[in-house]
């Protein structure tokens, strides 16, 4: 089996009852190449149901745990892709964006922006 990389094919073991390990399939990140099935509503479904994939514990400690509160909040700006809450009450605002993505660098600071500027007028 050959690979794309000189450090081999990761594996993933499920735990110690599985019998075999099954090979990571390597996805490319080209510019407008979305025939993998991984689009970016995908992501927003994955972090929405597992926000520890989030390295927020990295970034800033005392937002962790975040808790998945919507997806697509809808604002006067647009919509927000993933709104979380941590147990003090603290918001959250997570913009999605592949890599592969045109718009991932420049627009995703602006949607932030906005989305916050949005969530600040609104009252409990």
């Amino acid at each position: 089996m050959t690979t794309d990389t000189q450090y081999g094919l990761p594996l993933i073991v499920g735990d110690f009852t599985d019998t075999a390990a099954r090979g990571l399939k390597r996805i490319r990140f080209e510019k407008g190449r979305d025939d993998d099935g991984y689009k970016e509503r995908w992501l927003q479904k994955l972090i929405s149901r597992y926000p520890n994939v989030l390295p927020i514990e990295q970034i800033e400690p005392a937002l962790t745990p975040a808790i998945s509160i919507c997806m697509e909040l809808p604002l006067p700006s647009g919509f927000a892709d993933n709104l979380y809450a941590t147990p003090d009450g603290d918001l959250i605002v997570g913009e999605a964006k592949l890599f592969r993505n045109p718009e991932a660098r420049r627009e995703v600071v602006g949607q932030a922006i906005d989305s916050a500027k949005d969530l600040s007028a609104l009252s409990y």
